[in-house]
């Protein structure tokens, strides 16, 4: 089971959210294609988004949970060094064909899945969005010895984009975030 975190404008709406939700990425972020997109298990990731995108810009934000049974099988998780040796092959195969076009996440996704045909199992994909975090307060760290530049990071930030959204199941979109609209069953953290 996974937690995740969807990070939306408040809009004053909870009840239409929560009852709609979750909502597919923007064109401009949906950096793994069309779908769903969920910062996984750490909220800390939901806050920084929420600060970047939303209070940078003088708005308010909310964050919904949903708790989704992805199917391994049906999960390609760009966290698996097998899964990244598939990956990769798939750039391969695209840098062939499209030789003058750059290699982008969803531009090697949408090959793949145009090759593979039906044979494309994947209804979600997991992927680290490394260096986006600018701000220290929303990263966690432990380093190997002092002054050194390799770490550990406690809180990745972590997407998940859901393609299908049948499996995320009807009444699982939860806003939790800010308190005074989670009501009883608010989210502490």
């Amino acid at each position: 089971m996974s937690v995740l975190y969807q990070t939306l404008e408040d809009r004053d709406n909870v009840d239409y959210v929560e009852a709609n939700g979750p909502f597919p990425g923007d064109q401009r972020d949906r950096w793994l294609g069309e779908g769903y997109y969920y910062w996984d298990s750490f909220i800390d990731a939901a806050h920084y988004w929420g600060y970047v995108s939303y209070e940078c810009k003088g708005k308010d934000y909310i964050i919904a949970k949903s708790e989704v049974n992805i199917p391994q099988d049906k999960l390609l998780n760009l966290l698996e060094p097998e899964q990244i040796v598939m990956f990769t092959k798939w750039i391969d195969s695209y840098t062939r064909t499209f030789p003058n076009s750059e290699a982008t996440v969803e531009r090697v996704l949408n090959h793949a899945e145009t090759i593979m045909g039906s044979r494309f199992p994947y209804i979600a994909i997991k992927a680290e969005f490394k260096n986006c975090f600018k701000y220290r307060e929303y990263q966690e760290r432990i380093y190997p010895y002092h002054g050194s530049k390799a770490y550990i990071d406690l809180k990745p930030p972590v997407q998940v984009c859901i393609r299908d959204k049948s499996i995320i199941g009807a009444d699982n979109f939860k806003v939790i975030y800010p308190l005074e609209y989670a009501g009883a069953e608010a989210y502490t953290f």
